[in-house]
């Protein structure tokens, strides 16, 4: 198990338990890791460029206005593939973001 973040002693590495399968202790709370992950990923704006701008006007309606920061690249993905999705995302996402802050400012 992990508990505070730290792997416990006598969580056994040997065996072929899955690590995403583990614990970790959260105050009262004890939740899978796998549980923790899925909720990262999804807390995420990914996808196609319409997915991106689903999730992040979905955002916009929660909270407000927020600041946003992209990151292209991660667990070791090559770089033309983050290239692209920079470009993608320069070409789909942000002039509709943009947008939105004409809007905003217009309202």
């Amino acid at each position: 198990t992990v508990s505070a973040g730290i792997l416990d002693p006598e969580f056994d590495t040997d065996t072929n338990t899955d690590p995403l399968d583990m614990t970790l202790d959260v105050g009262q709370n004890t939740i899978k890791v796998k549980g923790m992950a899925e909720m990262y990923v999804n807390a995420q704006a990914w996808g196609t460029p319409q997915q991106m701008l689903d999730k992040l006007s979905h955002w916009r309606e929660v909270v407000g206005r927020f600041d946003l920061i992209f990151g292209f690249r991660g667990a070791g993905m090559p770089f033309e593939d983050a290239e692209r999705s920079q470009r993608l995302i320069a070409q789909k996402v942000i002039p509709e973001l943009r947008q939105w802050d004409v809007e905003a400012k217009a309202a």
